[in-house]
């Protein structure tokens, strides 16, 4: 569990930097909400930096996809694990357009953090399936989860 806790506040830092919280309506914000139009503007402008935008949205919530299912028996489901990593991906999209006036909402963040999600419980999946034949693997997944 701490180690989720200090996952979850890693994200809001790296989401959330640099701190400048305004009140609702009062500053001009930023919403894309059409699909891949801000990435594909980026890969024209600069193809690195756009690759590097994508991964690490992808990269972000892969943790997230891992740890929820260790954490919440009862959400040991890829539809289940996936719905809550866009749903939280959609509250800090949300924050950002109505909180910050130096960030912007994109609907291309939310796509690329659900695929992350889904990336990671692919992964617990994986991990989860040869750990039962591997008992030094059942014992890590446990003390992830505990």
């Amino acid at each position: 569990m701490s180690l989720f806790l200090f996952y979850l506040l890693a994200v809001i830092y790296l989401v959330f930097e640099p701190f400048h919280f305004v009140l609702p309506g009062s500053h001009a914000s930023s919403v894309s909400l059409l699909p891949f139009d801000e990435i594909t503007a980026q890969i024209r402008r600069n193809f690195h930096l756009a690759l590097f935008y994508l991964g690490g949205n992808v990269l972000l919530f892969v943790p997230f996809g891992f740890l929820i299912p260790l954490l919440l028996p009862d959400r040991r489901t890829f539809l289940r694990v996936t719905a809550d990593g866009f749903l939280c991906s959609l509250g800090i999209e949300l924050s950002q357009y109505l909180f910050t006036f130096s960030r912007s909402a994109d609907v291309d963040d939310v796509i690329f953090n659900t695929i992350g999600t889904a990336m990671g419980y692919v992964f617990y999946r994986l991990l989860a399936t040869w750990g039962r034949k591997r008992r030094s693997v059942r014992k890590l997944l446990a003390r992830v989860a505990g």
